[in-house]
């Protein structure tokens, strides 16, 4: 039987990319829904409640989200909490993704590693900043 060497370096850089990834949003886990959030949260109730979008609400974003944001609402709680993990989930698949599409694409693991790397980071969810959460409720 013949055994396989392991990389651990390969396997050193995925945990970096997962503990960059999992640092840069875990702040933002029990935030308020956006306003985007809470229209899509909107949506996902009505769909689960036989309601159709654009009959019974409109908005003008395409249902594919919608429903696929449905789905995640049967297996997480329907909080603010619940909705920001599952897509913090759904990102990760993302990542996860883009890394297989740029290995095959360039036929190389460093430029899939680098893509997930940036991935990771440069996803705009720092709170308050001008691409990110910004709470829609606040008055002064």
């Amino acid at each position: 039987m013949k055994k396989t060497k392991i990389d651990y370096t390969f396997w050193a850089v995925w945990l970096i990319i997962i503990l960059i990834y999992i640092g840069i949003r875990q702040d933002i886990i029990d935030t308020p829904l956006n306003r985007d959030e809470g229209i899509f949260s909107y949506m996902e109730q009505l769909i689960l409640n036989p309601g159709l979008p654009y009959r019974d609400v409109f908005e003008h974003k395409p249902p594919v989200a919608y429903y696929i944001n449905a789905l995640a609402l049967l297996f997480v709680p329907p909080t603010p909490s619940g909705i920001h993990i599952f897509l913090h989930f759904y990102n990760f698949l993302t990542l996860i993704s883009l890394y297989l599409l740029t290995k095959v694409y360039f036929n190389s693991t460093s430029a899939g590693l680098w893509t997930a790397f940036r991935y990771a980071y440069s996803l705009p969810v720092r709170p308050h900043s001008s691409l990110g959460y910004r709470p829609c409720a606040q008055s002064n």
